[in-house]
């Protein structure tokens, strides 16, 4: 019998702290590895679909919520993307059953799974930490984005207390960061102070090159714009590494 699939969900409560660009490049970082990825893009906009270089007019997320067998499409060695799109603000799609949804995932011949989630759907936030086993939540040096944050590691923690399925490790990605300026250079401390010190605070530096390569519709570990860059890159792929782990550490812990 394989191995479940690593399941990783990245999800935030707010818009423009990098979420998309997170999904996309931990999901090529797996990929370029070795694994054979899946991109589960629950965001009704498709926005990593758009920026993996997918179809967000393919029949995707929406139909395989709902038991339908959609083909994920391919976008590169060992990278594939079931698309987002409107179909997924549905009321069918948001009664979908979390559990279902975590079965139907274990069932797929993927070694990982990448959930990208919207900001604005609370129902759909909430399938992708059932079904994920690890939670990045990015967030930028700013007060909402970091009471978004908040909000997503209470959930978490919320889900926890009362016995419910949902990611048992969670980091958070603070993207963006530019040490010039003095907010972001305090920033990973200022996250530590107010989540606790043991709590898992990765720094993805600002770069052009990364956001050239979004841009692009280029998968970030394959695309022209980071050859050569080692910066935003090396700490993507800190990001991805801790996900491995802590996908190890929770099927350990089960």
């Amino acid at each position: 019998m394989s191995a479940p699939p690593i399941r990783v969900a990245v999800t935030s409560s707010k818009g423009g702290t990098g979420k998309t660009s997170t999904t996309s490049a931990v999901a090529s970082i797996l990929a370029r590895d070795g694994r054979r990825v899946l991109v589960l893009d629950l965001d009704p906009q498709g926005d990593a679909t758009f920026a993996l270089g997918g179809d967000p007019q393919r029949p995707g997320a929406a139909a395989f919520l709902l038991g339908e067998a959609p083909e994920p499409e391919a976008i590169g060695p060992g990278l594939a993307v079931l698309a987002g799109g409107p179909r997924l603000e549905s009321e069918e799609v948001e009664r979908a059953d979390p559990e279902a949804l975590l079965d139907a995932l274990s069932g797929l011949s993927f070694d990982a799974v990448v959930i990208d989630s919207p900001p604005g759907t609370p129902a759909l936030r909430r399938l992708a930490l059932v079904a994920g086993t690890v939670a990045l939540v990015p967030c930028s040096a700013h007060p909402f984005s970091v009471r978004a944050a908040s909000e997503i590691l209470r959930e978490i923690d919320g889900r926890k207390d009362r016995g419910r399925p949902v990611a048992a490790r969670a980091a958070l990605v603070a993207n963006m960061i530019d040490a010039r300026r003095a907010m972001d250079a305090e920033f990973a401390a200022a996250l530590r102070e107010r989540f606790g010190a043991a709590a898992r605070v990765f720094e993805v530096r600002q770069d052009a090159a990364l956001a050239a390569a979004t841009a692009a519709r280029e998968p970030v570990a394959f695309a022209e714009a980071m050859k050569g860059n080692r910066r935003s890159l090396s700490d993507l792929e800190a990001v991805a590494a801790w996900a491995v782990d802590a996908e190890a550490a929770a099927t350990e812990g089960a």
